[in-house]
């Protein structure tokens, strides 16, 4: 791993220019935003590349950036309503975080890393020394993970990406431990106080340049230049145990989930290389093969293969389903839209030959 990717610098940040200012990334509902999250890898992200994100498996990070699954939280779900009221918090987050340090609070921007560009972070706030601020909220369930002085490892994991894309010494965070009551699954209940209980505020230096830390930021280039390649090839890796393979003459009958059978060629078999190096609990280095499935055919349809059902799964889903990944699936087997859609713009230019041959 070069050095060069994580140079600490000034932690005033004097020469380093944003890509894209909050304001311009919620242009047009956020379109500027998403699209440049989709095709790139954000603090958000870094949770789950590094496997620390109970809500997301690397394996189903990398299903939402190929969009294989829908990454939006559903309307009227209580995941939709804890979002919702962290949201709201932010603001009160920051005025806590000014009375305790005294500091002004400055909006942030949207900066990507010097050597690799497909690093991205959304800096929320800076404070007046210019280094970047996190504000967050969270339920009183998760109190323990705050105390004597601990960070989640999700939020340390969004903390050093930042400080790795911007070159930073330090990155504060301040949560908000709710004094709300936590019952947020009730969607027809109001949010309520809890009586004789006050909200907390825990405030947390995180140091880039710590020995330990910058050994993890180092680990999360390598861990991002390994996603990005699997990210942006036209092919999936999916590792099955030899126990899930089962020979025959020119085919392999793969188990990819129980009761889910499918046939693909010898010649997209592979033993397995360390192709596919996630290390989630659902894809063991130790498997002995490797699917090496294209996504798409030549004519832009989803390459598909026989399943012992009489369904046809396109690469997509069988990634899917190897690795249970959660989420609602988008169009993973395009093949019949691709069809309708050529049939249609056939059929209109026939007609449109034979109205000019008629005229």
């Amino acid at each position: 791993m070069s050095e060069k990717k994580y140079q600490p610098k000034n932690p005033k940040l004097a020469t380093k220019e944003p890509i894209m200012t909050l304001a311009e990334a919620l242009k047009d509902g956020g379109k500027p935003w998403y699209n440049l999250r989709d095709k790139s890898l954000t603090n958000k992200d870094a949770a789950a590349l590094m496997n620390d994100a109970p809500w997301c498996t690397p394996e189903e990070l990398l299903a939402r950036k190929l969009k294989f699954v829908s990454t939006r939280v559903e309307a009227n779900t209580p995941e939709k309503r804890k979002t919702e009221r962290g949201t709201s918090l932010q603001g009160k987050e920051l005025s806590e975080y000014k009375e305790l340090n005294g500091q002004k609070v400055k909006e942030g921007a949207i900066y990507q890393n010097d050597v690799l560009p497909y690093m991205i972070a959304r800096v929320p706030y800076f404070n007046e020394k210019n280094e970047p601020v996190i504000a967050m909220s969270t339920g009183r369930e998760n109190k323990d993970y705050w105390e004597n002085g601990r960070v989640p490892k999700n939020v340390k994991d969004e903390a050093l990406w930042m400080a790795a894309v911007l070159g930073a010494h330090k990155v504060h965070v301040v949560c908000a431990i709710d004094n709300m009551d936590a019952n947020w699954k009730n969607m027809d209940q109001e949010w309520k106080e809890i009586p004789g209980v006050k909200k907390e505020y825990e405030m947390r230096e995180i140091s880039a340049i710590e020995p330990a830390n910058k050994k993890r930021v180092h680990e999360m280039f390598e861990a991002a230049e390994k996603f990005y390649k699997e990210m942006t090839r036209p092919y999936l890796v999916v590792n099955v145990p030899e126990s899930c393979v089962k020979k025959n003459e020119q085919s392999y009958d793969v188990t990819i989930e129980t009761g889910t059978v499918v046939t693909i060629p010898q010649d997209k078999v592979k033993e397995n290389k360390g192709i596919h190096q996630f290390d989630s609990g659902v894809s063991y280095k130790e498997d002995k093969y490797s699917l090496v499935l294209p996504i798409k055919n030549a004519k832009g349809q989803s390459y598909t293969f026989k399943s012992n059902n009489g369904k046809a799964l396109s690469s997509a889903e069988i990634y899917c389903k190897r690795y249970a990944v959660r989420g609602k699936m988008l169009f993973a087997n395009n093949r019949n839209n691709v069809k309708k859609k050529t049939s249609l713009k056939e059929k209109t230019q026939t007609t449109q030959n034979s109205n000019e041959h008629s005229m």
